[in-house]
């Protein structure tokens, strides 16, 4: 541990990726090092003492940790001991492989290292506070096999994701209404969102400055019309800030009942739910690298847990109301939407209750045969109409999707390709060019974007939660297409992706896997 924060502390550039400029000279004074400028750059020499001095320290305080939160069996010293060195072990490898990068390796796989430090320490971080952790008992496995009315309530647990979803409320809207009083807040993909509410509310129609037209030429993106009302009341950008990470906190709830019911444990859930506010992807779309600080795709991503849990839950008349909230966030959600219709109408034959082969000469009438035909009846009913929403669903949003990209935006854009075409400018210049291009040269598209970068961007997405999607395969099967699309998406791949809006869509997708992926059941994809 001591090597690798020797080594992270001597570099600049891997200082930088966790610490501001000033901070980083602060740290190295402190801990007796000293920075030498050269034509070349900063030199800085850091002494190894006071670092294995603070790593024995801070092993020192996870041992005791791990005494008082219960681990006092007679093993215990052993029990925390292995814990934590498998916790610190991210560190180790790290610096060996950076050292024989160094020596021996390709620079590829010193980028690779570069850009996987501040990982690396959130690893170190998350791991060490699980090797302390007294284990949390889950209930019955098993996505929709499990009750949320036989699910005992923790208030503790309940309490515990609220407060986080107030900590998040307030910490967001402090930081974007900084931005907002300290002139910081651009125009463009921010600003230019109250521009439109306040336009429409003096009948100026749904524009801003910026807009060619109607802001339709730009997105069918009209969600953020749902806070007219709340705008007239407080008619400022503050708040739209306060609005979005409001509703970005909320999206942790219907998380939390998906997890619950496939853990069958509240704690389970909860924990779920502050990694999603935790979720620094989720949380470059509240503020975003370039001080972006108000978008309404985001909206999606609440209304699409709720829905996704409400699929589950085989309530379809609500879950249609919150995906119809979904697709106004922008017309990309159709992309997600009709992934997840083909999940449902696939499910609905891997559930599908098997005929009875046996012949029938002489209907069975006793009162148990009568119930078990009842309840295969209902559970085929359900599954036809599973199917036939899924299918509904799938079509649907393709034919959303082709209407959205090749009438209905051009036309606001008198005829012009829409501006999104451009962000795959190696596969063609207009929708229709850069599908030919995946289709007909598979070769190119796949050496295009099988890159280091996209390594880095699939790790940064599935390392804060804990490779959890992975568990359940079938779910983020649903996500790859999406993944795909950002690979090839020049503005979303710029470093340090993922810090764009582009990510949106995938996010509620990787929580329902993570949820799904507290427990795997025998009876459901998994």
């Amino acid at each position: 541990m001591a090597l690798f924060w020797q080594t992270v502390l001597e570099s600049d550039v891997l200082a930088h990726s966790l610490i501001s400029g000033q901070r980083w000279g602060s740290v190295i004074g402190i801990l007796g090092g000293k920075v030498a400028q050269t034509p070349d750059g900063p030199q800085v020499s850091m002494p190894l003492g006071p670092l294995v001095v603070i790593a024995m320290v801070c092993g020192a305080a996870l041992l005791l940790t791990g005494r008082w939160l219960g681990r006092r069996t007679d093993d215990w010293l052993a029990h925390v001991l292995s814990r934590i060195s498998l916790a610190w072990a991210p560190a180790g490898v790290w610096w060996c492989l950076w050292m024989a990068t160094l020596l021996f390796g390709p620079a590829g796989i010193a980028s690779l290292l570069m850009q996987l430090a501040d990982l690396v320490v959130a690893s170190v971080l998350a791991l060490s506070a699980w090797s302390v952790w007294p284990p949390v008992a889950a209930g019955t496995p098993g996505p929709g096999a499990v009750d949320i009315a036989t699910i005992s309530p923790n208030r503790t647990a309940r309490w515990t994701l609220a407060a986080g979803m107030l900590l998040y409320v307030v910490v967001f809207t402090a930081m974007n209404w900084g931005l907002w009083f300290n002139l910081r807040l651009p125009h463009g993909d921010s600003a230019m969102y109250e521009e439109h509410l306040w336009n429409l509310e003096h009948g100026k129609g749904f524009r801003s400055y910026l807009d060619q037209g109607l802001f339709l030429g730009e997105h069918l993106q009209v969600v953020h019309v749902l806070l007219v009302p709340l705008h007239l009341v407080f008619p400022s950008h503050l708040t739209l800030e306060l609005a979005q990470s409001v509703i970005l906190a909320l999206g942790a709830w219907p998380l939390f009942n998906l997890a619950r019911r496939h853990s069958g444990s509240e704690w389970a859930a909860a924990l779920l739910g502050l990694a999603y506010l935790a979720y620094f992807p989720l949380q470059y779309l509240d503020i975003a690298i370039d001080l972006k600080t108000f978008r309404p795709n985001s909206f999606g991503i609440p209304a699409m847990l709720a829905a996704l849990d409400l699929l589950e839950r085989r309530r379809y008349g609500w879950a249609s109301f919150w995906l119809a909230v979904t697709l106004s966030s922008q017309e990309d959600w159709a992309i997600p939407i009709a992934l997840v219709g083909a999940y449902f109408a696939v499910n609905s034959f891997v559930t599908a209750a098997p005929l009875d082969p046996s012949p029938r000469t002489q209907p069975d009438r006793s009162p148990s045969s009568t119930g078990e035909k009842v309840a295969e009846g209902r559970m085929r009913g359900e599954n036809r109409r599973e199917l036939l929403l899924g299918a509904a669903l799938f079509l649907f949003s393709i034919i959303y999707l082709w209407f959205a990209l090749n009438i209905a935006i051009p036309w606001f854009r008198s005829g012009a390709v829409v501006h999104t075409a451009s962000y795959f400018s190696k596969f063609g210049n207009s929708p229709r060019e850069i599908i030919t291009t995946l289709v007909t040269r598979p070769f190119f598209v796949v050496s295009t974007i099988a890159t280091v970068s996209g390594l880095v961007y699939a790790l940064k997405l599935l390392l804060p939660i804990g490779f959890l999607p992975l568990r359940s395969p079938a779910r983020l099967l649903v996500a790859a297409p999406l993944f795909l699309l950002i690979l090839m998406n020049d503005l979303a791949m710029s470093y340090p992706a993922p810090v764009h809006h582009f990510h949106a869509t995938l996010i509620p997708i990787l929580f329902w896997a993570a949820a799904a992926g507290l427990a795997r059941s025998k009876t459901r994809l998994p």
